[in-house]
């Protein structure tokens, strides 16, 4: 669940959650029920890695996916961890998407 880690986002920015869903392009209400800890909706990956790209052209921070999801970690990559990080992004979205295509699945997620 990554809504504490939402809150904690943006409580460190300053933002509410209608600031953060026009950032990263995304519905407020979804944002909502992601920072509703009761509900059990998680975004997907590929919303995931949005909010990543948005919020970093926008902000110029990088967010750590690993401690949005899990909690564990920095918030923000730095610099030097970036390119590691975004090659991993890449990798594992080229992975995902192998094995949509293999399982006639990637017309799902569209």
């Amino acid at each position: 669940m990554i809504g504490k880690q939402l809150k904690i986002l943006l409580y460190s920015d300053k933002l509410d959650v209608k600031e953060f869903a026009l950032l990263v392009k995304i519905k407020a209400r979804t944002v909502y029920s992601w920072t509703n800890e009761a509900d059990e909706k998680d975004p997907r990956y590929e919303t995931l890695l949005q909010i990543k790209q948005k919020y970093r052209e926008k902000t110029g921070k990088n967010i750590n996916l690993d401690w949005l999801i899990s909690g564990e970690g920095d918030m923000f990559i730095t610099d030097e961890k970036s390119s590691k990080d975004e090659d991993f992004d890449q990798k594992v979205e080229l992975k995902v998407t192998e094995i949509l295509d293999r399982y006639g699945l990637t017309d799902q997620i569209k």
